[in-house]
């Protein structure tokens, strides 16, 4: 347009002659197809909402059906404890898979907003892929397929080991539902000291070349056959991917075609050496001296830099200058506690990512949900146990310097 704004349009040029035959110019005919292309982006975009709502309606029911059947023969069968379990072993299952289609509903609903929360820190990538293997496992085995793991490197990146060890899970769970029993599938972790590469590999089904180029959008599946035998609401690629490029990252996929198998590979910037010789930093605050130095040695001999408090005050003076990574809070301070404390830090600017775990005496369900309400990720009880840290804060870990996990 004049005012430099673009439009859809459609053009028509037509030769002009005179009546020797002689060109002497064109014709032209635009017409703007703004609005038609507006009508038509919302018939598509309506057409593919009625056929994911259809396509949700049906794997919502497939859970419930065996579900409400389970319950029934539980009720039925209340006598028996053998019979009882194993309708009751039932219902927890195909829950688990309903909390599983919630999760990407809800996953897929934040990402549409922008309002994905990362908590990213230093932390070795094979320990995303450690809780990864480790979910995806028993589906596996359960199938008779073979999972082979390679670590050829250890390399460190800032990330959310949640969310990484979510992508993961994902393409590890694709590579088994679409490939058959018995079947191999090959994770490797390689890095060239730059960057951190993980891809997946396997000979199952493989995607059809016409599908290939759309498998990232949303509601998206290869053959998509009435009876849907693999299930799925097509949303685990697309919030894949934007999990792995808000880690500044890319997630790629290909394969050559039906019956031969895919290859799906992201790659995220890996930090160098010196990013990672002081390893995270961590606030440690106790009012107990002795309690605080013996963790502040911990916090040392596992590679990290620690920042010591003995209040509430201090500790959050030392938070704004010194951005911790990770802090240990020890519950019951004096003055500002550290229900309290975890409150202003979550308040803090710049410190929305840093990982808050409450160290208390204290560990019932009430003060764990007491402690989640306040703002902490984890909850350990008093005495502390480094192995019971170490599992619930895997950053933590002593990071190794070089070599092959």
């Amino acid at each position: 347009r004049k005012d430099g704004s673009r439009f859809w349009a459609n053009v028509v040029i037509t030769a002009v002659h005179d009546e020797s035959g002689l060109l002497r110019g064109f014709a032209k005919v635009t017409r703007d197809m703004t609005e038609r292309r507006r009508m038509e982006s919302l018939e598509s975009d309506n057409k593919q909402m009625s056929q994911f709502v259809a396509m949700l309606a049906h794997e919502l029911r497939n859970p419930l059906a065996p579900i409400l059947m389970a319950a029934s023969a539980a009720r039925l069968q209340s006598h028996d404890a053998e019979k009882a379990a194993w309708a009751l072993g039932i219902i927890e299952r195909q829950a688990r898979h309903l909390s599983r289609l919630v999760d990407d509903l809800l996953d897929v609903s934040r990402i549409s907003r922008g309002d994905v929360r990362l908590e990213q820190r230093r932390m070795r990538l094979a320990d995303a892929i450690e809780r990864a293997v480790e979910t995806m496992l028993p589906a596996f085995e359960q199938r008779g397929q073979t999972l082979d793991v390679q670590f050829r490197a250890d390399p460190i990146v800032r990330g959310d080991v949640v969310r990484l060890s979510q992508v993961v899970a994902n393409l590890l769970g694709n590579a088994s539902k679409y490939s058959a029993a018995g079947a191999r599938v090959e994770l490797v972790l390689e890095s060239d000291g730059t960057s951190a590469n993980v891809s997946v590999t396997d000979n199952g089904m493989g995607i059809d070349p016409m599908v290939l180029p759309y498998i990232f959008e949303l509601f998206t599946q290869d053959r998509q056959n009435i009876d849907r035998a693999k299930g799925g609401l097509g949303l685990g690629l697309p919030i894949a991917r934007r999990i792995v490029e808000l880690h500044e990252g890319r997630l790629m996929g290909q394969s050559a075609g039906p019956g031969c198998g895919s290859r799906f590979e992201f790659v995220l910037p890996a930090l160098d050496v010196a990013d990672t010789d002081d390893g995270l930093t961590v606030l440690v605050v106790d009012d107990n001296v002795d309690a605080a130095q013996i963790l502040r040695e911990v916090v040392e001999m596992c590679g990290h830099r620690p920042v010591t408090a003995y209040d509430g005050e201090v500790a959050l003076a030392l938070a704004r200058s010194e951005q911790p990574d990770v802090a240990l809070l020890d519950i019951g301070l004096p003055g500002m506690n550290g229900y309290e404390l975890a409150r202003a830090l979550r308040s803090e600017p710049g410190l929305e990512g840093m990982t808050l775990v409450a160290i208390s005496g204290y560990a019932t369900a009430e003060d764990r949900k007491r402690s989640a309400d306040a703002g902490f990720d984890v909850h350990l009880a008093k005495p502390l146990a480094l192995d019971a840290l170490l599992a619930a804060v895997p950053a933590l870990r002593p990071a190794a310097k070089a070599g092959v996990a």
